[in-house]
């Protein structure tokens, strides 16, 4: 039998994809989505931006796109990992 305290923890979403928007009348609200499609605009944003990436970058960015696109969550590591190349592909200038 599994307690709450016993339960795995699935890492938290990287600080880039909390975001608040407004929409559907409601200013403020959080829209409400799949553990994985904030991941997979992270990616959707990197990849139309990996000429500001480096070769390892893209191709951990496609290898992590595999992995969510399969079914399973990445790991603290990387997500971290994905946070940084999303600041990167995103930054301006």
């Amino acid at each position: 039998r599994v307690r709450d305290g016993d339960r795995p923890r699935h890492p938290p979403l990287p600080d880039a994809c909390r975001k608040w928007r407004a929409g559907a009348g409601f200013t403020g609200a959080l829209i409400v989505t799949t553990w994985a499609d904030e991941y997979l605009t992270m990616l959707d944003d990197c990849e139309k931006r990996e000429d500001r990436l480096s070769d390892w970058e893209r191709t951990f960015v496609d290898s992590l796109r595999r992995q969510i696109e399969d079914g399973r969550r990445p790991s603290a590591k990387q997500i971290e990992t994905l946070d940084n190349c999303w600041e990167r592909a995103t930054k301006r200038g």
